[in-house]
């Protein structure tokens, strides 16, 4: 259980360091207009249900348990494997959005740590840059 809390710690930590610190949060917080407004609240909403239920989990029982367990099987290796690829080619999209190797590599640990709470934390808190990388 102890680590459990040591673990939200410092993904709090991680999250507060990129939303003020300079140099890792973003340059500027846009203010987005229509869909891509919409969409950013639509991700924020995910990111905090999925923030509360994954505290939940971690309350119910062990994630190393869990994960122990599902690696014994292909399935839980493959879904795995699917997972830590979609969430590198996250942090490839960060490069590119960012276009910095280093910011990149900030992400990447948490991401590989936490999953998918830090992408949609990196969504819901820089949508209008992500869409302005790509001209949307």
């Amino acid at each position: 259980m102890i680590i459990n809390i040591v673990l939200w710690l410092i993904l709090a930590t991680f999250l507060l360091s990129v939303t003020f610190v300079p140099g890792l949060a973003p340059a500027h917080m846009e203010v987005a207009d229509g869909p891509v407004r919409m969409f950013q609240y639509i991700v924020g909403f995910i990111w905090l249900s999925f923030l509360i239920y994954s505290l939940y989990c971690s309350y119910k029982e062990s994630l190393l348990k869990t994960v122990r367990r599902m690696s014994s099987w292909h399935w839980g290796r493959q879904i795995g494997l699917d997972l830590y690829l979609g969430l590198l080619m996250f942090c490839g999209l960060i490069f590119m959005v960012e276009g910095s190797l280093l910011i990149a590599l900030v992400w990447l640990i948490p991401t590989l740590i936490y999953g998918n709470l830090v992408p949609l934390f990196y969504a819901a808190t820089r949508l209008p840059q992500i869409a302005g990388a790509f001209n949307i």
